[in-house]
């Protein structure tokens, strides 16, 4: 599916720049023809709609102080102006559908220093969760290189079912020191992202 999209993509900005240079660098020119008819203006000099005309396309000249612009009306106009909109969304379509789902704020913080450990880890995302593939571990700092880390999460981390974009986890009473949260969703579009922040808990004072 990300193939496809993408061959679309280019395909679609391809045509859509040979039409951008198309329209800035070359003008219609009429030419008797047996059928079709078309309305042009060039300069001060104008073209009865009734007649009929085949047009063709040269480079764009000037004529003394001013370009020559041309004004086309009817249908042929008409497509060509839709064709570029179709172009231009088919443009911006990958973009939209690569998007991956972003951490927007959590629970503990990233960074935060508490005095009191957290019960369970809240994060909540930019994008509507897949109800199954999510994966949270909480492991102490001291672990982050090491090839096995303990985690310390309870159970499976839980999407609420009223806000699909909020993840939770369960967490054991924490000891003082520095922890690890990294994470790795689906979200409903079917992309994967992970991420990762820290937080601490402090030693109580008095202590």
């Amino acid at each position: 599916m990300d193939t496809l999209l993408t061959k679309v993509h280019e395909v679609a900005k391809a045509r859509l720049r040979d039409l951008q240079r198309e329209a800035a660098g070359m003008e219609p020119i009429g030419k008797p023809a047996k059928s079709g008819s078309m309305t042009v203006a060039i300069g001060s000099q104008k073209v009865n709609a009734s007649q009929s005309f085949d047009f063709r396309f040269q480079p764009k000249i000037r004529r003394h102080s001013g370009a020559m612009k041309p004004v086309l009306f009817g249908h042929a106009g008409a497509r060509r102006m839709l064709l570029l909109c179709v172009l231009a969304l088919l443009a911006a379509l990958p973009a939209v559908a690569h998007a991956h789902a972003r951490l927007l704020r959590s629970m503990p913080a990233g960074n935060a220093r508490l005095a009191v450990a957290p019960e369970r880890a809240e994060l909540w995302f930019n994008e509507l969760l897949d109800a199954e593939f999510n994966g949270i571990e909480i492991f102490a700092a001291s672990e982050l290189k090491a090839k096995q880390r303990t985690n310390l999460v309870k159970g499976r981390p839980v999407v609420d079912a009223k806000d699909r974009t909020h993840l939770t986890v369960e967490l054991p009473p924490l000891a003082p020191g520095e922890y690890v949260v990294e994470w790795r969703v689906l979200s409903r579009d079917g992309h994967s992202a992970p991420g990762r922040f820290t937080f601490t808990v402090v030693e109580p004072r008095g202590r």
